[in-house]
């Protein structure tokens, strides 16, 4: 309990950007008042450029290559997992919500708005628990089943979907690798969480949202 106290404390200092670690081995006040320690980006802005400023001609072969797998292996779990009751609840609800039909739900015949095509074929891919697997799981869980409604919406060419999966993938990685225990000590649920956070920073891509506004896009998810 000690040890994994120990590495928590030391994950959550990974995401601040704050001058504490600056200060930690100094010897007095008169020392620290007088430091002027570098000034650096943070960690939001950081994630904003690469979002932003990724480009799809820089990703290796074989991520590509892995990227369009992703797409076919979840949208085949979506169609098998369409047919559980779990996602025949929510599309009800989809129904019942009335909204404008701009968009598809995977699976039987349906339209709707993308935020809730997104929740219907989350729900779906998730029900039979094969989707998208990577490190602590399936964080990356959330990500396909929102992008391909907002795709839709937006007549999105293939190559800029791919680009906003990729950017998602890397922010859901390095969250997940900087918080090794976020989805095994018990507290969190990982897909939820850094899977909601890249999901959200993919659709940011993909809908080419300004630099300025990812800060928010990420507080929101958060």
């Amino acid at each position: 309990m000690h040890i994994r106290h120990r590495m928590n404390s030391l994950d959550r200092r990974l995401f601040l950007s704050g001058s504490a670690a600056l200060f930690a081995g100094l010897s007095g006040p008169a020392k620290a008042q007088t430091m002027q320690p570098k000034e650096s980006p943070r960690l939001s802005v950081r994630i904003a450029d690469f979002v932003t400023g990724f480009e799809l001609k820089h990703a290796p072969p074989l991520a590509l290559e892995r990227t369009r797998t992703a797409f076919v292996d979840t949208v085949g779990v979506t169609l098998a997992g369409s047919t559980e009751k779990v996602a025949e609840i929510v599309r009800e609800m989809v129904r019942t919500e009335g909204a404008a039909p701009a968009v598809s739900v995977i699976g039987p015949p349906l339209k709707t708005s993308p935020q809730l095509a997104a929740l219907a074929n989350g729900v779906a891919s998730h029900a039979l628990d094969f989707d998208f697997t990577y490190t602590q799981g399936q964080l990356m869980a959330p990500v396909i089943p929102a992008l391909l409604p907002l795709a839709e919406q937006t007549g999105a060419p293939p190559a800029e979907v791919l680009a906003a999966f990729i950017v998602g993938f890397e922010v859901c990685s390095r969250l997940s690798r900087a918080n090794p225990t976020h989805n095994g000590a018990g507290s969190w649920h990982g897909t939820s969480t850094i899977g909601a956070i890249s999901a959200a920073l993919a659709c940011a891509r993909l809908l080419k949202v300004e630099p300025a506004t990812i800060p928010d896009v990420i507080g929101i998810a958060v």
